[in-house]
């Protein structure tokens, strides 16, 4: 195996799985190095391909600091945040941390910016989002992703205030094994909360419920559930399948016309509610202002083709819950001819990745008319589609998928793009709104650097 095959599959702290390729980095290694350094370059020409997968020396430096010399930044970030009297909302779950993180800064009137869109959520990257934060900001909101024991880390030294806990999902399933394991893994967020505290809490999710037992602090609950404090009462969308959100709140009915693109964004519109609650910000502030959060980029992002046909760019991640969930959105939306052009799965259970590919095709032939698939993974599950009624194109590269797509889609036809972020399936977006690309990556790390500004897009 490769040296660059063995890195590139190490990501957080679980196994990224990628059929044929041979077997996976264990979830302890993961959890213990960085996806960088999980194995040693052996060559000259190896170290300086990581470097370029990462964005050259200096951001592989930065990477290996993050995820590796993450200690001292969160000794510097609990002095900052104690000599600044700041207050943390810690943000965690499986799905809608980033777009929850953005929703709390909006709601706050917290500016948005590259760093709060661009999940940095682990380790040394969570320390850096208290650091970067201005002196006069009272409450810092951070996102954190639960590896293998580092909830109880960033609780540890952060001490939030107030923890939301969004959901516990599947994906979770390939590095912690259940997800009442997950669930434990997120409980430290709630377990630290001092009695004047808050947890606010997912009401719906039959793993997160427990978790109220499991501190002292208040707890508020939002969701669908009778026993919500912030209560989704009723979800629907405009013309043009902007969401729309009914809550019953602080004895309030508001209705939410929100940016975003997608049902189950209802929930972490609710939790921003609930949250800002917790932080003493009114529902009617909170309201206001999330009218008018812009969606999450490359998070069901819906754009229009020089051709004139409507693409969803949903690129960041491409877990099966993800799939489903926006699977189901695109289905509703008004279309002549209905494209999914997929990528390569990810944070798969071990042994089952057959079955996910096979359960992934069943879905997207219900919904398609034309489907493209891009990235290996899929050319050895092509039995995948077997017995569907579905045209389907497997291609390596991105450039031939955005051939195809600017010859054969045309107005008034629906694009789903559905990756991972690491393969940049936005740069189809890009190239069918008239940008030039003539980057063809297979694997790019640029995390800070989305392709929109990367000077390599049109090299």
């Amino acid at each position: 195996m490769s040296t660059l095959r063995a890195t590139s599959r190490c990501r957080l702290s679980t196994p990224k799985e990628r059929p044929g390729l041979g077997p996976a980095t264990s979830p302890a290694a993961c959890a213990t190095l960085s996806p960088v350094l999980a194995s040693l370059p052996r060559s000259v020409a190896d170290l300086r391909a990581i470097a370029d997968m990462h964005g050259g020396y200096r951001a592989l430096a930065t990477h290996g600091l993050f995820y590796l010399g993450y200690p001292p930044l969160f000794a510097a970030a609990r002095g900052s945040r104690v000599l600044r009297r700041q207050d943390i909302a810690l943000i965690t779950g499986t799905q809608g941390k980033t777009t929850s993180l953005r929703a709390v800064r909006h709601v706050l009137g917290l500016p948005l910016d590259n760093w709060s869109e661009s999940s940095n959520n682990v380790r040394g990257e969570v320390a850096w989002t208290v650091l970067r934060e201005g002196r006069g900001t009272r409450t810092v909101p951070v996102e954190a992703a639960d590896g293998i024991g580092m909830m109880a880390t960033y609780a540890r030294w952060l001490r939030p205030r107030v923890s939301t806990v969004l959901n516990v999902g599947a994906e979770h399933l390939a590095g912690l094994g259940s997800l009442a394991a997950a669930a434990d893994e997120m409980a430290p967020a709630v377990e630290v909360l001092p009695p004047d505290g808050c947890a606010v809490l997912n009401a719906d999710d039959p793993h997160v419920r427990p978790l109220a037992e499991r501190t002292s602090a208040d707890v508020r609950w939002f969701g669908r559930s009778a026993q919500a404090d912030v209560r989704i009462a009723d979800v629907s969308a405009d013309s043009q399948r902007r969401l729309i959100v009914t809550l019953r709140a602080d004895g309030t009915q508001l209705v939410i016309p929100t940016q975003l693109v997608g049902g189950h964004y209802a929930h972490v519109v609710a939790a921003a509610v609930a949250t800002g609650l917790a932080l003493g910000v009114p529902v009617s502030q909170s309201a206001a202002r999330l009218a008018t959060l812009p969606v999450t980029p490359r998070r069901l992002e819906p754009t229009v083709t020089t051709g004139g046909a409507t693409l969803l760019g949903d690129d960041f991640k491409t877990t099966p819950e993800t799939i489903y969930a926006g699977l189901a959105e695109a289905s509703l939306w008004p279309a002549q001819r209905r494209w999914v052009v997929i990528g390569e799965l990810w944070m798969l259970p071990d042994g089952r990745v057959a079955d996910h590919y096979r359960a992934v095709a069943r879905a997207i032939a219900e919904v398609a008319d034309d489907v493209i698939t891009v990235g290996a993974p899929w050319l050895e599950h092509a039995d995948a589609w077997r017995g569907l009624a579905v045209p389907v194109r497997s291609v390596v590269s991105v450039a031939e998928a955005t051939a195809l797509l600017a010859a054969e889609s045309g107005e008034s036809d629906l694009i789903y793009l559905k990756g991972d972020e690491d393969f940049r399936l936005r740069r189809i977006t890009l190239a069918l709104q008239g940008r030039r690309v003539t980057c063809n990556r297979i694997e790019c790390r640029r995390r800070q650097l989305m392709c929109d500004d990367c000077p390599h897009l049109a090299r």
